[in-house]
């Protein structure tokens, strides 16, 4: 309803991070202007539910040495939030198994942090490959090795397979793909990009991506059409609607 945007924009605009009292009113505002509109029940129209994760680009604008310092410290943050507010159910998505060799190498107390969330069950990891590669240009063998080493770093060292294939920032979709993902038990495909296109509105956010050879995956497309969200009022009704 109107009402419980405006009271959600109210929520957005006056809590501040580190401040414990606008937290706190906060949460005693959604209970008593949200939760409560549609009567005794308490249930909301849609049930939206988020999970963070850094989108770390292994190779942009900056040194390969900066993006090692940038994986630290962004995962690094996310262990100190989580130690700070232990009364949120706070999940962290982490991707791209070649920017956890890095930590492994260059933070490894740090690292031993990471698989101790792993195993707590609130870091999880996807994707899958060793970075999240252009799907486009490069050769069948240079995708299956993307998988060949993905997999087998998340299995040698965090002792887990990740049946998602992580890769929200592509700028083409090869058809194999979803035959090679079958080949690595993965079922899962997660991306984004086609809704930036200029000229054409993709139809769909959820559904089956079929492969060359009729292999099929499931495909979902974020429906607030980013990789990072501010959470706000339009991103969430444009999720749930």
């Amino acid at each position: 309803s109107s009402r419980a945007i405006s009271t959600l924009n109210e929520i957005i605009n006056k809590v501040r991070l580190h401040d414990d009292d606008s937290i706190a009113w906060a949460r005693q505002k959604c209970k008593t202007d949200i939760f409560s509109f549609n009567g005794s029940s308490c249930k909301l129209d849609s049930d939206v539910y988020a999970i963070g994760h850094c989108h770390i680009d292994t190779a942009w604008l900056w040194p390969y040495a900066e993006t090692r310092r940038k994986v630290a410290r962004s995962w690094s943050t996310q262990i100190h939030l989580m130690g700070q507010y232990p009364e949120l159910e706070w999940n962290f998505a982490l991707s791209q198994s070649c920017q956890f060799e890095w930590l492994k190498e260059d933070y490894p107390e740090l690292f031993e942090r990471v698989k101790e969330q792993i195993k707590s069950k609130k870091f999880f990891p996807v994707g899958g490959s060793y970075v999240e590669f252009d799907a486009n240009m490069p050769s069948s063998e240079s995708m299956i090795r993307q998988f060949m080493y993905g997999a087998e770093f998340f299995k040698s060292e965090l002792g887990i397979h990740s049946d998602i294939f992580w890769l929200p920032d592509t700028f083409g979709y090869s058809a194999q793909l979803p035959q090679l993902m079958k080949n690595f038990k993965m079922d899962y495909f997660l991306s984004q990009k086609l809704s930036w296109n200029l000229m054409n509105t993709f139809q769909h956010n959820s559904f089956y991506w079929e492969g060359i050879d009729g292999s099929q995956v499931i495909a979902h497309f974020p429906p607030a059409d980013n990789y990072n969200s501010g959470a706000d009022v339009r991103e969430i009704v444009k999720s749930s609607t």
